[in-house]
């Protein structure tokens, strides 16, 4: 769920899905990455803090 909503707010604005960014700022450079995978990762941390959170383990 997590990746097709990242796919989801990519194509909105561009009507594509960017792959991968690769920011740099004041000659710091970020790591490249997906979006998808970003919301991927977000959704799974969320539900591992909801349930350490709750105690009722992984739904």
């Amino acid at each position: 769920m997590g990746g097709a909503l990242g796919n989801l707010i990519d194509r909105l604005p561009d009507g594509a899905v960017t792959d991968f960014l690769d920011l740099h700022a004041a000659g710091w450079h970020f790591a490249a990455f997906n979006i998808a995978d970003v919301a991927i990762t977000t959704g799974v941390g969320l539900l591992l803090w909801a349930a350490l959170i709750t105690g009722n383990g992984i739904p």
